[in-house]
């Protein structure tokens, strides 16, 4: 595909094409019921509706797995963000937030918190384009005569951010008991705590690069997961105050 911007064949400049203004917009409704805590129980319980959407998820990339804060490749190259608009990261449009406290009595008391939300949009990221012959991540796919020299000889199909659905939702409840002490002037808390209680391995995270080098087929590893939650694990914790 031939353009008069960016390089010709011969590698030649012929003009600027690309270097997309950074758009970030994140917006969220949330719903929250509360219940003060009264020396008995208390309870905090909230769900959010959020939309995440731009071209740039701000100091680092999630989807790239780029995390050196401040460096992004996000606009080290014209074509990189070009055609690059739609659902960030951030957009998990669905999270429901639960905390509570029971007390027996003044020596023991038992909580739980919920955590759970939808799944991150995923991304075909390619790392050519039709304009030139640079090589960066890119949202678009060589589809034909992709090991063509000749970078005007390629075609390219836009690969726009989300297209291929969103990751499963994720469960987190966490669980505690606790036990308090008055020793006056001192007092002693100790909290037994479990994380992920129901040992949730759900993938929070995959390989989102379809296309790995011009002119190669599909990345094997495309889709394939890169992260997982956290299994289940505990924890004691002791405070003493004088």
């Amino acid at each position: 595909m031939a353009d008069d911007n960016g390089y010709d064949d011969d590698g030649n400049f012929v003009g600027e094409r690309g270097w997309d203004k950074p758009k970030r917009t994140y917006k969220a409704l949330e719903f929250v019921l509360d219940r003060a805590w009264d020396n008995k129980w208390a309870m905090n319980l909230s769900y959010t509706l959020a939309y995440g959407r731009g071209n740039a998820e701000g100091p680092v990339n999630t989807d790239t797995g780029f995390d050196d804060t401040g460096r992004t490749e996000a606009f080290d190259n014209p074509f990189v963000n070009l055609g690059g608009y739609g659902p960030l990261p951030n957009d998990r449009r669905h999270q429901i937030k639960g905390r509570g406290t029971y007390a027996f009595n003044e020596n023991w008391e038992v909580g739980a918190t919920l955590d759970a939300q939808s799944g991150q949009p995923i991304n075909g990221f390619g790392v050519g384009n039709p304009f030139d012959s640079t090589d960066f991540f890119s949202f678009y796919i060589c589809v034909e005569n992709c090991d063509s020299e000749i970078p005007s000889e390629r075609v390219y199909e836009h690969s726009p951010r989300g297209s291929y659905g969103h990751l499963p939702w994720t469960f987190d409840v966490g669980a505690s008991i606790s036990y308090l002490r008055d020793f006056g002037s001192s007092k002693l808390r100790v909290d037994f705590v479990v994380f992920n209680l129901l040992d949730q391995r759900k993938v929070i995270a995959v390989d989102e690069t379809r296309q790995d080098t011009i002119g190669n087929d599909e990345n094997p590893f495309f889709l394939n997961g890169t992260a997982y939650q956290l299994p289940r694990s505990a924890q004691i914790r002791v405070a003493l105050d004088f």
